[in-house]
């Protein structure tokens, strides 16, 4: 039973990280402390289950074949600062809208986490980036 649930796992990941990787010139992944995060969650089965590092490297693997940037960022802040004017603010967990005191902008957490992840990614590549209105 393990073992094709593994093998589904993998073909997944292969999927995505081809998909992802032929389709974009840029991939941008959080460089997360997977084993930091299985010490002290209550979630530690699921997040080890996730196989991070095996995803990180189907993306390598496809991003090389593919001619695709693999860009790992810090997870710092990601969810707390504002993608639209950067500005922090600390929510609990269990929030899960981003709502900036500052700009205004009103999103999906997760949402503003993956654009800042982006805006991160592109400054490591060197490129500016500035969403459009």
């Amino acid at each position: 039973m393990t073992n094709r649930r593994d093998e589904e796992d993998y073909r997944d990941r292969d999927k995505l990280a081809h998909w992802d990787t032929q389709e974009y010139d840029a991939v941008f992944l959080e460089d997360l402390d997977v084993a930091a995060m299985t010490e002290q969650d209550r979630n530690a089965r699921n997040i080890a289950a996730m196989s991070w590092y095996a995803t990180i490297q189907a993306f390598e693997r496809h991003g090389k074949k593919n001619g695709c940037h693999l860009v790992k960022v810090l997870p710092e802040g990601t969810t707390k600062r504002c993608a639209k004017c950067g500005v922090e603010s600390d929510k609990p967990l269990w929030v899960r809208e981003h709502s900036c005191p500052s700009c205004g902008l009103t999103v999906d957490r997760e949402y503003n986490a993956s654009l800042e992840v982006q805006r991160l990614g592109l400054e490591r590549l060197g490129v500016e980036f500035e969403e459009k209105e």
